[in-house]
């Protein structure tokens, strides 16, 4: 089925999410509250705990954040977190709701202030919209169409 993965689809779904690091961000936090207890995750202190304790972090938008600090944009009612499922819609939730904030950086204004890496390495992931952005100007859009949405 086209729907369902097998270990040959690595590669690409590794791709896939190289592409959109906000689901490479998520799936890391799914992964650490499975690995931290689990679910259900009955408040925020329980989540503390499934990420490690006073001292846990997670991604967003590529800047590491302590779980303290966005403590004041998980509303009380998220709680309990029941399953991955229920984890899941309202991560999605949470993004959406601190990236209607003023101040909150996008993906591209993160992307732009990190420092360049020395000696090579690998350039910070783009959207399509952002190489599309990029590259426009280059003749025959360097081969880049940009799709309908």
């Amino acid at each position: 089925m086209a729907n369902e993965f097998s270990s040959e689809d690595l590669p690409l779904l590794n791709s896939v999410l190289a592409m959109h690091p906000e689901l490479q961000e998520t799936l890391v936090a799914v992964k650490q509250v499975q690995e931290g207890g689990g679910f259900p995750i009955d408040s925020f202190e329980d989540l503390v705990e499934r990420f490690g304790g006073e001292d846990a972090s997670v991604t967003f938008r590529g800047q590491p954040l302590s779980l303290r600090s966005i403590q004041r944009h998980i509303p009380p009612y998220y709680f309990p977190i029941s399953s991955e499922r229920d984890f899941l819609a309202k991560t999605t939730d949470l993004r959406h709701r601190v990236a209607e904030e003023p101040g909150v950086p996008t993906t591209a204004q993160t992307a732009s202030v990190e420092q360049a890496p020395t000696g090579g390495g690998t350039p910070p992931p783009l959207t399509s919209e952002e190489v599309f952005a990029q590259t426009r100007h280059l003749p025959g859009y360097a081969g880049l169409a940009q799709f309908p949405q």
